[in-house]
Order: C-alpha cells, then sequence, then structure tokens
C-alpha cells in the first residue's frame, strides 16, 4: 500500500511540467479538479523514506525535480484569495507551505550534499526566530522564491495554527532541528507545542490579547507537538495532557456519537459517518509521535 500511494502521489498528484510545475492539487475528487494548488501534496516527506528503503531511480529523479518547487508560488500562490491588495507578490504559510518547502530543499542536501539548499532552510529559520512570538508569530509571510527570504506581516492572521501543523511540518521541523543540532529551534517547537495546550485566558495574557482558543482549535492535533516540549522540558503534566486528549478523543467523545448509516450502492455498505479521514489520520500520527516522545509518561489508570 505505501509503495503504490508513493508511486500515486509523486506521479499523479502533481504537476511535472508547466507553470503549475511541482503544485498538486489540494482536494481531488477528481484529479486536478481543486483550485487550491499548493507545494505539499508534492514535499519530498511523503517520497524519499520509499527511495532510501529502495534506491529506486525513478523515485530519485521526482525528488530532484521537486527541489525548486518552491518558485511555482510565484505564478500561483496558495494565499492568493487572502491577501488580494497586499503590496507583496507571494504569501505562504510557515506551515505547510515553506515547511513542505524545508522538506524539499533537506532531501537535497542530503542526496548531493549541496550546501546552497542547506542555505534556504538556514534563511528562513533565522527569520522566524526573529519574529515576536517566534513560530507563533504568524501563520502567514511574504516569501521570495529568488533569496528563499521570508518576510514578516501584520495583517491580521490568516487561517487557524491547526492548519499550520496538520500536513506534516511538526515532522519536517524536528527533522531539520535534529539535522542541524539547533537547540533554538527545538526550543521553539516546544514553546508552540506547549502554547497550543495553554487555557484561553493563558494565550490571551502571554500574547497581550493578540492570540486566543479560537485560532488553536483540534488540540488533539497538536499532542504530538506537546509530546516534544513535555520530553524536552521534562514536563510529566503537560505529557499527561497530551495523553488524556488522545485518549479522550479515541474513547469518550467519539463513542458517543456513533451513529452507522446504510449505504445501498452496487454493495451494501454500512459506515460510521463521524469516522473521517482528517481525525484517524491526525490521531495516529500524534498517537505515534507520543508513544516515541512520552511513552514512559502514561498516567495510570488512563484507559
Amino acid at each position: 500500500m505505501v509503495e503504490a500511494m508513493t508511486r500515486h502521489n509523486s506521479e499523479v498528484d502533481v504537476y511535472h511540467f508547466g507553470q503549475y510545475k511541482g503544485l498538486g492539487s489540494r482536494h481531488n475528487v477528481l484529479h486536478f479538479g481543486c483550485s487550491c494548488k499548493e507545494i505539499r501534496i508534492n514535499m519530498a516527506i511523503l517520497h524519499k523514506y520509499y527511495y532510501y528503503l529502495t534506491a529506486d531511480e525513478r523515485l530519485g529523479e521526482l525528488l530532484t525535480e521537486m527541489r525548486d518547487a518552491d518558485k511555482a508560488t510565484e505564478e500561483l500562490e496558495p494565499l492568493r484569495g487572502f491577501f488580494p491588495e497586499s503590496k507583496l507578490k507571494t504569501h505562504i504559510r510557515t506551515g505547510p507551505d515553506w515547511s513542505a518547502f524545508c522538506s524539499n530543499w533537506t532531501a537535497e542536501w542530503e542526496r548531493t550534499q549541496n550546501e546552497e539548499y542547506k542555505d534556504k532552510v538556514l534563511v528562513g529559520m533565522e527569520m522566524i526566530k526573529n519574529l515576536p512570538m517566534r513560530l507563533l508569530s504568524t501563520p502567514a509571510c511574504g516569501y521570495d522564491a529568488k533569496s528563499s527570504k521570508l518576510t514578516h506581516m501584520d495583517e491580521p492572521t490568516t487561517g487557524e495554527y491547526h492548519m499550520m501543523i496538520s500536513f506534516g511540518a511538526p515532522q519536517i521541523w524536528i527533522e531539520i532541528a535534529d539535522l542541524l543540532e539547533d537547540e533554538t529551534w527545538k526550543d521553539m517547537i516546544a514553546e508552540f507545542g506547549e502554547f497550543y495546550m495553554l487555557s484561553d485566558d493563558q494565550k490571551r495574557k502571554q500574547t497581550n490579547g493578540k492570540l486566543s482558543d479560537k485560532c488553536f482549535s483540534w488540540p488533539m492535533f497538536a499532542t504530538g507537538m506537546a509530546a516534544y516540549a513535555a520530553k524536552r522540558n521534562q514536563k510529566l503534566e503537560l505529557a499527561e495532557k497530551s495523553w488524556r486528549l488522545l485518549i479522550k478523543e479515541l474513547n469518550e467523545d467519539t463513542r458517543k456519537m456513533i451513529s452507522t448509516n446504510t449505504i445501498n450502492s452496487w454493495k451494501r455498505i454500512t459506515e460510521d459517518s463521524n469516522v473521517t479521514t482528517n481525525c484517524v489520520s491526525q490521531w495516529s500520527i500524534n498517537a505515534i509521535m507520543c508513544l516515541e516522545l512520552i511513552g514512559d509518561m502514561i498516567p495510570e489508570n488512563l484507559i
């Protein structure tokens, strides 16, 4: 299944030539049917493990092809609908756009030792480190593909913070922090995860009212990052909160909502409409992260 999905995603879900080269379609009922064209559909983290395990030459070609995919955002930027009157030409999100760029650049650096692509990662990291609230400053920023530079924007927050971390950004951020042995960046990841778990009052107090629970939906989506914070800072209370959120999502709330529907087509299907791809996949990846990071910090009598 992994091989089939890797083949399909890397070959069929993305554009390989033309003005959208390197982009994929965000919502696909029919291929390429969605106007949302984004890098994350074609980011290296989705494909490179198969390549490293098999040395498959075609995957190697595709990893090379996607290394400069960020340039496609100058042709069709992902946030064009949010900032129609902005003076900046191109707008992206630190996650999942810039994080996807980093995934592509890191893969190229790993495979070829080309320092140019490592430097592209470092340029963005340094800019984010100097923002007023670092990774928490804003989901959106300006971007120049020629210099790989990000530009801080003072415009109101675009979207919610769960969208920053729902498409591989935490895994990519952690990977580059480890590769570069960047302790500041590791602290920033932990800072993000811990902040997500604060109460609404605490969020408002720490940011002078700029951020609140309104921007931080689906806390279960951030349990992996909270686990990272708990591990790094040895905070048992934060680890317990992460585990309780995961188990609550799996047990209490979900079981109360279960109601099956019968669909009659060429074959009768009974489905639970509350089991969604988004929630199942996010729960699973966060559970994997929690087991790895705080598997030794599970509260007693939790289940």
